[in-house]
């Protein structure tokens, strides 16, 4: 599964924000994982897209990062790309890490 960190816009909130697409599964994810509380002790909820529903559109799992990571305007095409090159992509390609 290929996994792109994106950055928080708001590191108080969020400890990071991950998209990517996960062959196996057939589906794109995304998961914005919540710092414990906020400063004033706030809980965060968790959001998390992809391993229970088939997302196929990179476009909805951006959508549900969006209001809290800065997005590469190229992210959606990237995303697209993978699943396209997936059915000849080695291990290595299959497992990407990138931070943006």
């Amino acid at each position: 599964m290929s996994r792109h960190y994106l950055t928080p816009t708001d590191r108080t909130t969020f400890d990071h924000i991950v998209v990517g697409w996960d062959r196996p599964l057939g589906s794109f994810f995304a998961d914005a994982v919540p710092v414990s509380t906020t400063p004033k002790g706030e809980e965060i909820v968790e959001e998390l897209i992809g391993l229970t529903d088939r997302v196929t559109d990179p476009q909805t799992v951006i959508d549900v990062v969006a209001p809290y990571a800065q997005i590469p305007t190229d992210l959606a095409s990237t995303l697209a790309d993978e699943v396209r090159r997936s059915p000849l992509a080695t291990i290595d390609e299959h497992n990407r890490v990138q931070t943006w």
